[in-house]
């Protein structure tokens, strides 16, 4: 690649640093989006009750996670991408307090770029539809989705494999390893259940106001 290495580790702490922050926040979005889809079941008349948020919800995690993932694998002359990133530790062994296996190392670069199946469908999602819409195939009338669509699997796949290039040469640069989880990742569930909370106290007031009129009604029956 033409991308200008970074010229000393402390350069390269900083690439790995930024380049960990968006392949962190891919795994927290893509998470998200998971765990309120599982929740649904048993959720499903709070869900209800503002059904055009938690669909824009939705929706915007998995964006969000796409997005990022496009910057971690999408490879440009002056982008931070993991191919970057890798080819800098392949010219830089000197960096690691132990050397990166030059195999492993290799492997790892082949995995990140367009000769992998599932980057190339990334690439093409970012080119036609992420960074810009494709003039000519919306003017063509072409469904976009089923040409350029990752499945949710696609999207955990490459997420996967993100975190654990990113945790190997982390580990053997700095012994440090990065998590996907924060802090309040399951918030969303205060919202949920403040929410059957106050629909229960609803259904009490509700009953409570039927319920003399019940005892009121005049018996019909023979």
């Amino acid at each position: 690649m033409s991308i200008a290495p970074p010229r000393d580790s402390i350069e390269f702490g900083r690439l790995l640093d930024r380049l960990a922050h968006d392949i962190t926040y891919a795994a927290i979005f893509r998470s998200l989006r998971a765990d309120l889809s599982a929740s649904f079941n048993e959720y499903s008349r709070e869900f209800n009750q503002s059904q055009a948020f938690w669909s824009l919800s939705l929706q915007s995690y998995i964006e969000a996670a796409i997005h990022r993932l496009s910057r971690v694998y999408v490879s440009h002359s002056r982008a931070l991408s993991l191919e970057s990133w890798l080819e800098a530790i392949k010219n830089n062994p000197q960096w690691f307090a132990s050397p990166p296996d030059p195999v492993r190392l290799d492997q790892d670069i082949g995995s990140v770029g367009k000769s992998d199946s599932i980057v190339k469908k990334l690439v093409q999602l970012r080119g036609s539809v992420v960074a810009h819409i494709n003039l000519r195939d919306i003017a063509e009338n072409l469904r976009l989705g089923n040409r350029f669509a990752l499945t949710f699997n696609d999207v955990d796949l490459l997420i996967a494999r993100a975190k654990a290039i990113l945790n190997r040469y982390s580990l053997l640069f700095k012994r440090e390893s990065w998590s996907k989880d924060i802090v309040g990742h399951d918030d969303f569930l205060i919202i949920l259940r403040a929410l059957r909370a106050d629909l229960e106290r609803s259904d009490t007031k509700v009953a409570e106001q039927i319920e003399p009129a019940t005892r009121a009604a005049p018996n019909t029956g023979a």
